[in-house]
């Protein structure tokens, strides 16, 4: 066999050997324990919303839910004095317990409520599922999934600083 007829291949390996050593000497991946998320919530929103952060008991004879404002200590539970937590007992026994929540309801003037969290993953991938399953396994209902298009769901863009807008789809619930 002729040299010319390998000559597209050895071109073609000569390019993965460069480009592999380019990105071997040029590329650097540093890895951290810190999470890329700001786990806060904002203490108000645009339109009159104002938030308070929830705690949970794991007190299972009284598994309640608080507000941080309703309470003397954010982190203590004023019937058993026992630490709270900011995710309920039955999400800290579902899931990986290096899961960090971060969880608010906010309250405007008209006393309609909207609840709002942050979930972040662990080192194991078991805390991160779809919202569909998540908000069901926490008491709600779907009431509707809000449609565009037909079945495409309506995404709506939340703009952020510095970065290209969050795109998020819209579910809305209610919780018994």
């Amino acid at each position: 066999m002729e040299i010319r007829a390998f000559k597209p291949h050895i071109v073609l390996i000569g390019l993965f050997v460069i480009t592999a050593l380019a990105l071997a000497f040029t590329v650097d991946v540093t890895l951290s324990d810190q999470a890329g998320v700001r786990m806060q919530l904002p203490a108000a929103l645009d339109g009159g919303w104002f938030g308070d952060e929830l705690r949970y008991s794991h007190d299972p004879e009284n598994p309640k839910q608080y507000r941080v404002s309703e309470l003397e200590l954010p982190n203590i539970d004023p019937v058993t004095g026992e630490k709270l937590f900011t995710m309920s007992l039955p999400e800290y026994d579902a899931l990986p317990h290096d899961t960090q929540f971060v969880k608010s309801i906010y309250t405007n003037d008209a006393a309609e409520q909207v609840f709002a969290s942050i979930v972040l993953s662990g080192k194991e991938r078991d805390s991160i599922h779809r919202p569909e399953r998540c908000l069901v396994g926490q008491g709600n209902a779907i009431v509707n999934q809000h449609i565009w298009n037909f079945l495409i769901p309506l995404i709506i863009e939340v703009p952020l600083e510095g970065r290209e807008p969050l795109k998020v789809a819209l579910l809305e619930t209610t919780r018994s």
